[in-house]
């Protein structure tokens, strides 16, 4: 048995009765829309896997191993004889055939029929039936007699018109009547905030005023009612009226306390505090603008929550601007800060974003996330994550990212390629380079604003001289680098430097029969640069400074790589 799943399909399938009488059918109406494609079957389950791997080949033969070289004369010990050729690898083995290829998975279970498209339009009305046959017309019943009527006389000749009298004199006006009542009367009233009122009035009635109303004083109603409006009125300044959603229009409202306290302006441009600007709401608090910008200015901004969300979204670009403070609070659900494009919030004094029970989420579908501030930004989460989901960077313009009380990792690469040219020798040290490591001043010229962000750098340094001649195997070789700034202070590590430098003796190197031999050293140190604190930019870039030590003439090609990181001290 099927059913009809709408009434119109039940009538289209004629299952109901049609007890009128109709004339003839009328031509079938245009078709309904299709319904909608049916959803996709299940896939296929996946046929089995091609035949097994084949086997590895068989392993070459080892290689004859050389002759031993022979004895040299007593006492002195004969250099090693030539390691034997490595004997050819084995033959790879045959690759297995390819199995077959598994069946082709069942076909999917057709989808559910998509909804009958609507009835098409009713047919033109058939013709209108053949008129039937008039019946008989009856006997007419006898006429009774009519009585004679007299005959009428004939109308005399009308009379000429006579000539128009003089007009009489005006009578003596008669005496005034009483004046009618009126509802308006003389009386005296307090308004809503208590001040009094003398004049008319009328009580017990409606006053109805179809038109304007002109009113140079004060309003002071118990309500006011505004009638929705498609748009709003011309002509005047910052009309007061409401729209067909049931939104309260306005051009500027300024919500004061007192004539010169603390306000905040809403106008088409932002919101404004000239104090601290509060909103509070027990329940989700929802800023939202489709098309245009958010824009929050102030002194100290505040959104706080208790009982539910703080959502603010834009179409375009939020921008949370405030000269003291920017405080985003919610105690007990999600903070989520959403933008289409560019999300920009800036605090001139501190960042603080604070989430006490569930996530902190700022997310920025199609641009980065951008968080500025010239003293601290502060996200805190006390239970849960904190989450920043950028479509493109996520960029944090701040001296110090801290979590647990320790910094996090910021470091810098001065990686270049020279020259080195060592000629004073006998073990006397000789500046053979100077590098310049250019790094943005902040990181060292601010003073750190926590005690665990150190002055104090780790150093991880790592040099390889190639094409070059003379220095392997010297065994008074020693190197060592420092720092120097603009102003020609030096800052000298704490492992390696000029009075105990980086020495030790090298062995020759033959790896892939280079000639000349490769030649390398590094280590890993650290430098404290408080000396930069409070000097601003001037004194950088830095000069990394290379000393060398050696008993012969050191050249050669040389690439290095100098890395400064900062610690959480020592």
């Amino acid at each position: 048995m099927s059913y009809s799943r709408t009434y119109s399909e039940y009538l289209g399938a004629r299952r109901c009765c049609n007890s009128s009488s109709a004339g003839a059918q009328g031509p079938q109406g245009v078709p309904g829309a299709g319904g909608p494609i049916g959803f996709q079957g299940l896939t296929g389950a996946t046929g089995p896997s091609g035949g097994a791997q084949g086997s590895t080949g068989p392993q070459g033969l080892q290689g004859v191993t050389g002759t031993t070289g022979s004895q040299g004369l007593q006492g002195v010990t004969g250099a090693t004889g030539a390691t034997g050729a490595t004997g050819a690898q084995g033959a790879t083995g045959t690759t297995g055939s390819v199995g077959m290829t598994g069946a082709t998975g069942s076909q999917g279970l057709q989808g559910v029929t998509g909804a009958t498209g609507a009835q098409g339009a009713t047919g033109a009305q058939g013709a209108t039936g053949t008129t039937g046959s008039v019946g008989m017309t009856g006997a007419t019943g006898a006429t009774g007699a009519t009585g004679s009527t007299g005959a009428t006389g004939a109308t005399g000749a009308t009379g000429a018109t006579g000539a128009t009298g003089s007009t009489g004199a005006t009578g003596a006006t008669g005496a005034k009547g009483a004046t009618g009542g009126s509802p308006w009367i003389p009386m005296n009233g307090l308004g809503i905030t208590g001040g009094g009122y003398t004049g008319i009035g009328v009580t017990g009635q409606d006053v109805l005023i179809y038109g304007n109303l002109l009113v140079t004083g004060g309003i002071d109603p118990i309500y006011l009612a505004l009638s929705p409006q498609a748009v709003g009125p011309t002509g005047f300044v910052n009309p007061l009226w409401v729209d067909n959603s049931g939104f309260l229009r306005s051009e500027k409202i300024l919500l004061q306390s007192g004539n010169t306290g603390i306000n905040c302006s809403l106008t088409p441009y932002g919101m404004t505090g000239s104090g601290p600007l509060t909103i509070t709401a027990t329940e989700a608090l929802t800023l939202s603008s489709p098309i245009q910008a958010i824009n929050l200015n102030g002194d100290s901004i505040s959104l706080n929550t208790t009982g539910n969300n703080i959502g603010i979204n834009s179409g375009t670009s939020i921008n949370i601007i405030a000269t003291d403070g920017v405080y985003l609070t919610a105690s007990n659900d999600p903070m989520t800060l959403t933008s289409a494009s560019l999300m920009t919030i800036t605090g001139n004094d501190g960042l603080t974003m604070t989430a006490n029970n569930n996530p902190m989420t700022l997310s920025c579908v199609g641009a980065a996330i951008v968080m500025t501030a010239s003293d601290d930004i502060g996200l805190t989460t006390a239970l849960d994550a904190i989450n920043l989901s950028a479509g493109l960077n996520i960029n944090l313009n701040a001296l110090n990212v801290n979590s647990y009380n320790y910094a996090m990792p910021i470091c810098f690469d001065l990686v270049e390629t020279s020259t080195i040219n060592y000629t004073l020798v006998g073990q006397q040290m000789e500046l053979v380079y100077q590098g310049t490591f250019s790094l943005p001043y902040q990181f060292f010229s601010d003073t750190p604003l926590v005690s665990y962000t150190s002055t104090r750098w780790k150093i991880d340094f790592q040099i390889n001289c190639y094409n070059s001649s003379g220095g392997q195997g010297d065994k008074g070789f020693a190197s060592y680098i420092d720092f120097e700034d603009q102003s020609t202070n030096i800052y000298t590590p704490f492992l390696f430097n000029a009075t105990t430098p980086f020495a030790r003796f090298f062995n020759t190197s033959s790896y892939n029969q280079a000639s000349p031999s490769l030649f390398s050293w590094g280590w890993s140190d650290f430098v404290d640069f408080a000396g930069l604190v409070g000097t601003g930019s001037g004194n950088l870039p830095l000069k990394v400074n290379l000393y060398v030590a050696a008993d012969n003439v050191l050249t050669g090609d040389f690439k290095w790589k100098v890395s400064l990181t900062r610690t959480n001290g020592l």
